[in-house]
């Protein structure tokens, strides 16, 4: 047996070489690992997205009884402005990735290091005249809409605050978007759950130690500059730039802005959907709702975010490769897509619409639980509703149909804003959960119909 073993080995090769010479063994091969490399590159994107909601949730009972009620709703407050001005950005995170993705395709670096820094100064300008709206805002008496979440002393911090978070948030948008449009999605995720590690790790600490949300403020936006550092360092490198500091180039700019404004238009109506109920819920029914309903929103938006985030190389994939599918090759996978991330959704929803009582009482504790296990089955069930039309998101806007987009996402954000304004005083924080199913509806159906034409 042992002298035939040579020859056997030396024909099993032959065959192996035979067989992936054949045109159906090799299209199949090539299918699989297209399948392959795909499906790395969506694992990848989910891990980055996974981890900080799950350190997020693990540290939420420790923030909760560090701070009290009363602080982790108004920390809330200062997340939720800080989602609400991600409109700062002028859509330049979206923006970059697509253009840099056509860069990399081409192979050419230079003009890829072209965009990401004049993306870096436009986020840079945006986010400065924001910063000074808000403050603006605050000085000329929005403090008293927010009454019910503290007085003027308590409120400061966190108006001074946001800009500075929303800043880091942009800026790092761009570098974030620079290393996805050329395909490294590993990169990215390392880095982004590294960096998110030690911010949840720093805020943490300073709220164990201290019991003071100003100096969680101090913390929490130190170490989110510290997270923009690592990622243009990683830029910088991977694109061969001299020199990260923004510049201008006028059309490199006038490039980014045309597929920006429109991304920029998206991110008004995502901003109004992602902060109206909690800035409606914190005004009307004060910082201890707010809290309530933030921990409730932070476990039921894993329904669309992980499968958001596990699709985000669709992006960049129907960017480059759009051209050369047809229609038919093109619904398959539109179609094979959004199944994979619906089915991904039902398998994070039905979990937490089963067992939100119970979960929420390992969690957080029995009160809460008593009082806001109906409210975290409703937000699980409107994430469901927006998570459906994940895929054809990603592929509207890799074919450049950003403006239509966008033009949806605004009008289902101001529908689900009328809603919020008939609903929460009525029916408090379930109203505000209500106005979920409005936006993803009006998303869905506004896509669908796009994709059917």
């Amino acid at each position: 047996m042992s002298a035939l073993e040579p020859v056997c080995n030396d024909m099993l090769l032959v065959m192996y070489h035979k067989l992936a010479q054949s045109p159906l063994i090799s299209k199949h091969a090539f299918r699989l690992h297209k399948v392959v490399q795909l499906g790395s590159q969506g694992i990848w994107n989910s891990a980055e997205y996974i981890l900080y909601p799950l350190l997020m949730l693990a540290a939420t009972p420790v923030f909760l009884h560090s701070l009290g009620a009363r602080q982790y709703g108004q920390w809330m407050l200062l997340i939720t402005l800080g989602s609400l001005g991600g409109w700062a950005g002028m859509g330049m995170g979206a923006a970059t990735i697509r253009e840099v993705a056509s860069a990399h395709g081409r192979g050419d670096q230079h003009q890829a290091s072209d965009y990401i820094r004049v993306a870096s100064l436009i986020v840079i300008l945006g986010t400065v005249f924001v910063g000074l709206l808000l403050i603006c805002a605050f000085a000329l008496g929005a403090s008293r809409i927010f009454s019910q979440m503290g007085d003027r002393s308590e409120l400061y911090p966190i108006i001074i605050g946001a800009p500075f978070l929303i800043a880091s948030d942009q800026i790092d948008s761009v570098f974030s978007g620079a290393l996805r449009g050329a395909e490294r999605f590993g990169m990215v995720a390392r880095l982004e759950m590294l960096s998110k590690t030690i911010i949840v790790g720093g805020c943490l600490v300073a709220a164990v130690t201290s019991h003071r949300l100003d100096l969680l403020i101090v913390v929490s936006v130190a170490l989110n500059f510290f997270r923009v550092a690592i990622k243009s360092s990683a830029v910088a490198l991977l694109f061969g730039i001299d020199s990260i500091l923004p510049t201008w180039h006028a059309k490199v700019a006038a490039s980014l802005i045309s597929f920006g404004k429109w991304s920029f238009i998206q991110l008004i109506g995502s901003a109004i959907f992602s902060s109206a109920d909690r800035l409606m819920v914190g005004s009307i029914l004060g910082a201890d709702a707010l809290a309530n309903y933030s921990i409730c929103l932070q476990l039921a938006q894993q329904v669309q975010s992980i499968p958001a985030a596990f699709g985000g190389f669709l992006f960049p994939y129907f960017t480059k490769r759009s051209q050369a599918l047809d229609d038919r090759n093109q619904s398959r996978l539109i179609l094979a897509s959004t199944g994979a991330l619906s089915l991904l959704a039902i398998v994070i929803a039905l979990p937490i619409v089963i067992g939100a009582h119970p979960i929420l009482g390992l969690w957080v504790g029995s009160a809460v639980a008593a009082d806001s296990s109906n409210l975290l089955r409703l937000l699980a069930l409107g994430y469901f509703t927006l998570a459906l039309p994940t895929a054809a998101h990603y592929f509207l806007y890799g074919i450049g149909k950003a403006k239509w987009v966008a033009l949806s996402n605004l009008v289902a954000g101001i529908l689900s804003l009328l809603l919020n304004f008939m609903l929460v005083p009525r029916f408090g924080a379930l109203g505000a959960a209500a106005s979920r199913f409005v936006y993803g509806a009006v998303i869905m159906i506004s896509f669908s119909w796009k994709l059917l034409r």
